[in-house]
């Protein structure tokens, strides 16, 4: 997309996007002033302290990496129920010996 096009694209996204973003605007602040607009804006200076203090970003990995265990367990589960078995010792030397005899 060349330059001119993309000014213009990015106008028409902000022309349908304001009054959008007004509304929006508005009914944060007829809200801000009921409890429940209390609440979300102590929940939110609460993460932004937790992310500048790096509590989150260490709640989130910790968390991501439990989830990657389990991820991995379950793949485990599955592709040793698709796996053929493993040979034992003995199918092992036989198979050499065969290997052997017909080489």
């Amino acid at each position: 997309m060349n330059k001119p096009k993309l000014v213009v694209t990015f106008m028409i996204v902000l022309i349908i996007l304001l009054p959008i973003c007004n509304a929006q605007i508005l009914e944060i602040e007829d809200i801000s002033g009921s409890p429940t607009g209390q609440q979300i804006k102590s929940d939110y200076e609460d993460i932004k302290e937790r992310v500048r203090t790096g509590e989150m970003e260490t709640k989130v990995r910790d968390e991501l990496v439990s989830a990657l265990r389990i991820i991995n367990k379950e793949i485990e589960k599955v592709s040793s129920k698709w796996a053929p078995p493993s040979p034992t010792a003995d199918e092992d030397d036989s198979e050499s010996k065969d290997t052997e005899v017909s080489s």
